[in-house]
């Protein structure tokens, strides 16, 4: 039984290398490798661990949930322009040459109503390029941001009602700085509301920065967009 398995486990290692080369080898043939600071698009079908907790706004009238794990919640988180993010939380903090930083953060807020598609992309727009800068004894370094992916969407109220509004993505990358993230992401849903913008702020880490905690992953973000409801 022990020699028959050993056989057996050789030929797994095999079959496992071989589909491994062979994955690389269509990636590079694709022109599928990951370049600094240019956009990769958020899958809707991947699979996060639910579970997390469950933070509620009554600024935004949204109610979102974290993933299981890695996130604590974080009242409040700043702003982003004008406006005001709560009610959040924050992907495993670190500290680096004596600071702390975060491989995520996720905040909601309210906006004076607009199209929803162009407020989302210029606050992920704005969101990318604040988080993503490194202030020196010597000034600002600002990061490249780039535009991601953007589509409309639908979101139904406690009474039945459906609201329209907007999800869009920017990438921003940074080389100032070795205990920042290389490059991260920024996804911002907005939803129209009677009186209001509903604003969801959802950032995270993709590369660069220290091994340990690792980046965050787009499935992450994109379950966080995914759990947001309107309260009324």
């Amino acid at each position: 039984m022990r020699g028959g398995r050993r056989e057996w486990l050789t030929v797994l290692v095999v079959v496992v290398l071989a589909f491994a080369a062979t994955t690389a080898i269509i990636k590079m043939l694709q022109g599928d490798q990951r370049v600094v600071g240019q956009p990769s698009p958020i899958t809707g079908d991947a699979v996060v661990t639910p579970g997390g907790p469950e933070l509620i706004n009554p600024d935004s009238k949204l109610t979102y949930r974290l993933p299981a794990a890695d996130w604590r919640p974080e009242p409040t988180i700043g702003e982003v322009g004008v406006i005001a993010l709560n009610e959040g939380a924050l992907r495993t903090p670190y500290q680096c040459d004596g600071a702390e930083y975060a491989r995520g953060q996720v905040g909601s807020g309210q906006a004076t109503p607009a199209d929803p598609a162009t407020l989302a992309s210029s606050v992920a727009n704005e969101a990318a390029g604040q988080f993503y800068s490194i202030t020196t004894a010597t000034g600002t370094s600002a990061p490249t941001v780039h535009n991601g992916a953007s589509r409309p969407v639908r979101s139904r109220l406690p009474n039945g009602k459906l609201v329209s509004g907007a999800v869009s993505i920017a990438y921003a990358a940074q080389t100032a700085s070795r205990c920042l993230a290389s490059r991260g992401e920024v996804v911002v849903l907005v939803l129209r509301l009677a009186d209001r913008d509903a604003v969801l702020v959802v950032n995270g880490d993709l590369d660069g920065g220290p091994a340990d905690p690792a980046p965050a992953t787009d499935s992450e973000l994109e379950s966080i967009v995914n759990s947001a409801t309107p309260l009324s």
